[in-house]
């Protein structure tokens, strides 16, 4: 590699850099302009806020099947 293309490489790592500077700066001020931060309490009680499903009977039923689904069916062995 001569120093022609040195430069060459240098020079469009160099507007690769800027480019994602001016990117990242672009999503702050975006950020910041639509209160993207403004409630910071909010994201904890997200989870909570998602309420639980209307159909419990369904939800317990699934959960049965999941936990029988690995349970050994084979005897015991019987020492003697």
């Amino acid at each position: 590699m001569d120093g022609q293309d040195q430069i060459r490489l240098l020079i469009v790592w160099l507007v690769v850099a800027v480019l994602g500077v001016v990117a990242m700066a672009a999503v702050i001020v975006w950020a910041i302009r639509s209160r993207q931060f403004s409630d910071q309490d909010r994201a904890r009680y997200l989870a909570l806020r998602a309420g639980i499903p209307e159909d419990r009977s369904q939800a317990d039923g699934a959960a049965e099947k999941r936990v029988g689904e690995g349970k050994n069916t084979q005897e015991p062995c019987k020492h003697d």
